[in-house]
């Protein structure tokens, strides 16, 4: 334990949870998004897809622009479902040493993820025997 560092910022995307752009990309494709690789690329999203990344659109303006988008009539579900396959886990060994980190440091998880992501991710990858995102 270093006695100088009190805190300890984490970010959320691609360094505690792990990510599956082509899934997402390939349930877009398969609900007939065309060209939509052109959109996600896991950098720099352009349209829509930054238009939500950046807090521009809300998440009911954004899944209007997926139904526009694909020009079809998809639940919310279904859009949540497409978008939300980025998302993976945060491997075990992670929230190992997120739980040793939190006896000595004040931990931090400072991102600028979606809405829709952080509902979705923080109820499925922090759950590991019974806790949640709090506890970590």
């Amino acid at each position: 334990m270093n006695k100088q560092i009190k805190n300890i910022i984490f970010d959320w995307g691609g360094v505690l949870i792990d990510l599956n752009l082509e899934g997402c990309i390939s349930a877009f494709e398969q609900a007939g998004a065309v060209n939509v690789r052109n959109l996600l690329t896991g950098t720099n999203e352009l349209g829509f897809f930054r238009d939500y990344e950046c807090g521009n659109i809300s998440t009911p303006e954004f899944r209007a622009a997926i139904r526009k988008y694909i020009s079809q009539p998809l639940t919310d579900e279904e859009t949540d479902r497409m978008w939300n396959m980025e998302l993976l886990t945060i491997p075990e060994e992670k929230l190992h040493l997120l739980a040793e980190l939190s006896k000595s440091y004040r931990l931090f998880l400072l991102s600028n993820t979606n809405e829709l992501h952080w509902k979705y991710g923080s109820r499925q990858a922090f759950c590991h025997n019974g806790k949640d995102y709090k506890t970590y």
